[in-house]
């Protein structure tokens, strides 16, 4: 894992960060797109874009629910994002994209 952390930037790992955000809405296109309630997290970037983005595992929807977790890892030129989201029950997602832009809108 550590080898997979190393390359992924400093900068982003440290704004990959969403624990306690509300997920308000997502568009699933050629990119994801999330835009979250920050308002019980500890960021105040709302707005995560996952660029030629393809979804690998997605067990239920995901809007209302609360990120609880992330790891983020690089390989082979793409990001792999694996999310933990608690709604009626937990559940992941898991992301494979070729950059991740975070905002604050």
């Amino acid at each position: 894992i550590q080898i997979f952390l190393a390359i992924v930037p400093e900068q982003l790992r440290e704004r990959f960060v969403f624990h306690d955000c509300q997920v308000m809405s997502c568009e699933f296109n050629k990119d994801i797109v999330f835009y979250l309630d920050t308002s019980g997290g500890f960021t105040d970037n709302n707005k995560i874009i996952f660029k030629d983005a393809k979804i690998i595992k997605q067990e239920k929807p995901l809007e209302e629910s609360y990120w609880l977790y992330e790891e983020l890892y690089f390989n082979k030129g793409w990001y792999e994002a694996h999310m933990l989201f608690a709604g009626e029950d937990i559940h992941e997602l898991t992301i494979n994209c070729k950059d991740i832009i975070i905002e604050s809108v």
